[in-house]
């Protein structure tokens, strides 16, 4: 008999809410909402009237009346600009917008369209913070019954307070959950002493109350699917479920099953399944599976009966695999009243010949073709929808005379109907090409990389999204309404080196366009030292000392109609302003000496990246290059040392405002040494100068900047590590004008404030055994003579 038990609780501070203060009103607001989300919520819209010098507007919405269904509600309409813009509006995603309520989408950031009543994905509320407890008890046990036969129960029991502030809905905090399952599983099955092969019985019987809370996703990701189940109120849920696995021999298994769900009073859902699989290696290998689901949903006046079936068969033909699989699917849904199919019936059948090549020498290939027939809900009954043809291949080769390659092809074509191409489907030609390939001669002396890949695609134009996250884990802070529209903008977010709480995320619109989509790329890494591997005259002591990589690459996603175009390379076409979403063109070549010599080695590089990102709001343009030296030496046994020196161009370009408009050109020389008198310590003393000049605008903002730092390590053999380091930066900006209403770019000083910045760190790690580890830090820092902040951290983790 086995016994587990397990306890979870999480919480959130009452006391402590994040983003706002909750005075008396809005605590008493809360009390009073109990577990209903939308009573703890605060209207969106906000009166901001008229500019009090020019007299214009200072919102971006107008909020007009309307009648529906002779009942007056107010829509806000976007309209920035407009006389009657006279408010702004925040929104709150949710996952229901209630019916009686107008719903709106979004169309980009600050931007929100009214889609009607019940309807859409965003409310002009703001929810406020509530705080929550959330407990759960777990136990099992698993007993043997008997010889093949085991026994288990599962009780699960969860507290979950939606509102730590309320006491009105304590009542229904409180849920439970059980599992009863059996199995009977003999593997050598025998009557009379003669064996009938292999059985697995199960049977399971599971009950989650409406009120039960799991803390994590207690279902199957196919769980919807799987019992046909659509969304509606929760109620109690109990499923029972029954299969039977019989295998008389190794190369057949038949498998059958049946399951009942009933969820609350509403909900019924009975599902059978059957299966068989022969892999007999005379025979070709064979299988059929059917699933028969049937439900019932009184709540939404709705029935269905939906079937699923899937045969596949393939054998072996020496070094040939001919195959075929056979897919199909009808799903009927109805009202309980009369027998006219909803929207969401459908009927589809597949038919996929292929063959497959291994193993031909280095050579194996493999050839689908998939046939699609699809109908759909019309007019009460089913309807052809479409019919497409998709096509299946690949080629790879392995390691023959040091190359590997491999292809990948997908052609996939579809037409709709008249009727449905009514409804907004088009006619659709996909191509997907992915290729690779490998050549590496010479015991890799040479080492050659091709990559290709191309798709022609539906997508959208991107936005940029900021994000929320704990406080230090992100690289930007908001700022602030700074022009005061009530929206939260774009450029009202900064770049932080410390102490960010956004991250920002490239997030595509909601508006889909065909494009096309590719990424090529090409390496090659020569190092005669591998061909060479006994030099015998000057000329090959230095072909030994020099090795060369070289990397180009090209990323395009693109509206351009002509697709021949892009997959063709014309780069003339390439980080277009009229058809570029997003586009990138890098090369990088970077020239070695004495490469892996640990004694002195150089390295030069040059690079260059153009690339365009064409967002919902603006359009962005960017350009960099580096040219840099980089040198390494052991002076002597104890003392090591890195010096480089860098010039770079970073510039970027919007065709709307923007905080990371920039013209930065820089050169940079730093060196560090390391001291290492024994393997326990180390001594690091490093130095950086540098100069950045801003000339976007026709500007010359000049920054000066210079860091110095020192660090010590001391490890404990096989125990652990301290380490503490002490840094002093300054910046002196020269020729910035007086009063100018553009804020220097984050890039120009890399964070750092103007003046003497020092910052400071010791951290420790100990493994008290291999089970403990335990980490503790502090940190510090003093920006341009402000007052210190200080940072520490332990941690302590146990691994069982």
């Amino acid at each position: 008999m086995k016994i587990n038990a397990s306890f979870f609780q999480e919480g959130d501070d009452p006391d402590s809410p994040i983003d706002i203060s909750l005075d008396e009103a809005t605590r008493e607001q809360l009390r009073q909402s109990g577990a209903d989300r939308f009573k703890a919520a605060i209207s969106g819209v906000r009166y901001v009237g008229r500019d009090t010098v020019s007299n214009a507007p200072r919102g971006q919405y107008v909020l007009k009346d309307s009648l529906i269904s002779g009942k007056r509600y107010q829509i806000l309409s976007y309209a920035p600009g407009d006389d009657g813009a006279l408010y702004a509006a925040s929104f709150a995603f949710v996952e229901r917008v209630p019916p009686d309520s107008i719903g709106y989408h979004r169309v980009r950031i600050g931007h929100y369209q009214a889609t009607g009543l019940g309807k859409g994905s965003y409310l002009p509320i703001q929810f406020l913070p509530v705080p929550q407890l959330h407990r759960q008890l777990n136990t099992s046990i698993t007993a043997e019954a008997a010889r093949d036969l085991s026994i288990t129960g599962e009780f699960a029991g969860s507290s979950y307070d939606r509102n730590r502030l309320s006491s009105l809905d304590d009542a229904e905090k409180q849920g439970n959950a059980f599992k009863l399952s059996a199995r009977y599983n003999p593997k050598d099955l025998s009557i009379g002493g003669s064996s009938l092969g292999e059985l697995d019985l199960r049977f399971s019987n599971r009950f989650v109350g409406r009120r039960f809370a799991p803390l994590d996703r207690a279902n199957e990701i196919e769980f919807d699917r799987k019992w046909d189940l659509a969304a509606g109120d929760q109620a109690d849920e109990e499923i029972r479920e029954a299969s039977m696995s019989y295998r008389p021999r190794e190369s057949l298994r038949i498998e059958a099953g049946y399951g009942r769900m009933e969820r609350g009073e509403f909900f019924r859902s009975e599902r059978a399944t059957a299966s068989f699989t022969v892999s007999d290696s005379s025979l070709p290998r064979a299988s059929y599976e059917l699933e028969n689901i049937s439900s019932r949903n009184s709540q939404l006046d709705a029935r269905s009966l939906w079937i699923r079936q899937r045969a596949d068969i393939h054998s072996s033909l020496q070094e040939f695999h001919p195959g075929i699989r056979i897919e199909a699917e009808e799903r009927s849904q109805s009202s309980e009243r009369n027998d006219s199919l909803h929207e969401g019936s459908f009927r589809f059948l597949e038919f996929a010949p292929r063959l497959a090549l291994q193993e031909i020498g280095k050579v194996s290939a493999m050839a689908e073709v998939q046939f699609r027939l699809e109908d759909s809900s019309a007019t009460g009954a089913l309807q052809r929808a479409s019919q497409s043809l998709n096509q299946i291949y690949s080629l790879q080769l392995r390691e023959w005379n040091s190359l590997t390659s491999h292809l990948a092809l997908n052609i996939r074509h579809v037409d709709f109907t008249g009727e449905f191409q009514s409804r907004g489907n088009l006619n659709s030609n996909v191509m997907l090409v992915r290729s690779h390939t490998r050549y590496a001669p010479l015991q890799r002396g040479v080492d050659l990389d091709l990559f290709y890949e191309f798709a022609s695609q539906r997508s959208a134009q991107l936005e940029r999204v900021f994000v929320r996250v704990a406080r230090g884990i992100g690289n930007y802070r908001y700022r602030g309404d700074v022009d005061g529209n009530g929206i939260t903008d774009e450029s009202e977010f900064e770049l932080t080196r410390f102490d960010g709480d956004f991250i920002v995320l490239f997030l595509p619109g909601d508006k889909l366009v065909p494009v096309v989509d590719l990424k090529t790329g090409f390496r090659a890494r020569f190092q005669p030292s591998r061909i060479i591997t006994q030099a015998s005259s000057l000329l090959e002591h230095v072909a030994r000392a020099v090795s060369t990589e070289t990397v180009f690459r090209i990323e395009e996603k693109s509206t351009e109609v002509d697709s021949k175009r892009i997959y063709m390379l014309d780069l003339s076409r390439f980080l277009s302003d009229q058809t570029t979403i997003t586009g990138a063109r890098q090369f990088a070549q970077d020239l070695y000496i004495f490469e892996n010599s640990p004694d002195l080695s150089l390295r030069l590089r040059f690079s260059e990246r153009r690339g365009l990102l064409r967002l919902v709001s603006a359009r962005e343009q960017s350009y960099a290059r580096e040219r840099s030296l980089r040198l390494r030496s052991q002076l002597v046994k104890e003392i090591g040392n890195q010096t480089e020196f860098v010039n770079r161009i970073d510039r970027v370009t919007a065709t709307s405002q923007s905080s990371r408009e920039r013209d930065l050109l820089s050169n940079a020389i730093s060196s560090e040494f390391s001291y290492r008198p024994d393997p326990e310590w180390e001594v690091g003393l490093g130095v950086n100068v540098a100069q950045v000049s801003d000339r976007f605008g026709g500007g010359n903002t000049v920054a000066d900047i210079n860091v110095e730092s020192i660090r010590l390590a001391y490890v404990l053999r096989g125990a652990g590590q301290l380490r503490s380091e002490l840094q002093r930066e300054e910046v002196v900006v020269s020729n910035h004008p007086r009063n100018s209403p553009r804020a220097l770019p984050f890039e120009f000083t890399n964070g750092r404030v103007v003046g003497k910045t020092f910052l400071w760190q010791v951290a420790f790690d100990y493994r008290i055994n291999q089970f403990v580890q335990v980490t503790t830090s502090y940190g510090g820092r003093s920006e341009g003579g402000r007052a210190p902040v200080h940072t520490a951290r332990a941690e302590a983790r146990a691994f069982f």
